[in-house]
């Protein structure tokens, strides 16, 4: 399955959960316009983010630092 298709099919489904978007990150290695728009958006309307969430959001951090995940339109 192409990062297009698990897109589509991903945006399909409401709501979408923020573990999902950040594993598709993690699974493509890339993070679009789309990615984060819906991963602040799912962020922000909660009152409290979990321990694992921070990591992960951290995590993602990191590796598009090192260059290990892309950032795209």
């Amino acid at each position: 399955m192409t990062y297009r298709e698990t897109l589509h099919t991903t945006t399909q489904r409401t709501p979408i959960s923020t573990d999902e978007i950040l594993e598709k990150i993690f699974k493509f290695r890339q993070l679009t316009r789309l990615d984060q728009q819906l991963l602040m958006s799912g962020l922000l309307s909660r009152e409290a983010i979990g321990e694992a969430e921070w990591y992960k959001i951290n995590q993602v951090f990191d590796l598009i630092h090192q260059g290990l995940i892309r950032v795209v339109d």
